[in-house]
């Protein structure tokens, strides 16, 4: 799902298919593109542009997130 992402997102953007965090991103695209896009699209292989933006920018907001996440420190109470 990522590189079918990617590839129509276009080579200007860092693709969410070599993220660091891409296994789940993956996981995240399925459910957000069952959310947001409609069965047709799976038939047509067309995609509104308000739901292929509303995935990315969740993507991209997601991967962010896990980004941050996984550069700080977790102190540990023991």
């Amino acid at each position: 799902m990522l590189e079918m992402i990617d590839l129509a997102r276009g080579e200007l953007v860092s693709p969410f298919a070599n993220d660091r965090h891409a296994p789940l991103l993956e996981q995240l695209a399925h459910e957000l593109t069952e959310r947001y896009w409609s069965e047709l699209v799976w038939v047509t292989g067309d995609v509104p542009a308000g739901a292929f933006h509303r995935v990315c920018n969740e993507l991209e907001r997601l991967r962010i997130l896990f980004a941050q996440l996984a550069s700080e420190k977790i102190e540990s109470a023991a």
